[in-house]
């Protein structure tokens, strides 16, 4: 990430930062610049990204299709089987372990 990826962002001439540099960016600025949000579909997105992982990559490190992620992310289904459930809920608490082991890193 540059200065410039920043400047650009900062601008509105980036809509969208790649889930790969987003752990950077918010390294670069010292905070998330997205509020956690409070819906589920919405919550996946946003933990998802922060790790710098596509939907892909999380679909392969839970088992699913990047379509099954997709979907979830965007609320048309939710993970209703014990197992994607099962999947989701540790993916989303890991991540407050992890929040924590990167905010001592800052």
């Amino acid at each position: 990430m540059t200065e410039y990826t920043v400047i650009y962002w900062e601008r509105g001439s980036t809509k969208t930062i790649p889930a790969g540099r987003w752990p950077k960016l918010v390294k670069f600025l010292g905070y998330n610049p997205e509020p956690e949000p409070d819906e589920l579909k919405a919550k996946l997105r946003w933990k998802r990204r922060l790790l710098g992982l596509t939907a892909s990559g999380l679909g392969k490190l839970h088992g699913v299709s990047v379509a099954t992620i997709q979907s979830w992310e965007r609320g048309e289904t939710s993970p209703t089987i014990g197992t994607h459930r099962g999947a989701v809920a540790g993916f989303l608490a890991s991540l407050f372990v992890v929040d924590f082991v990167q905010s001592l890193a800052l």
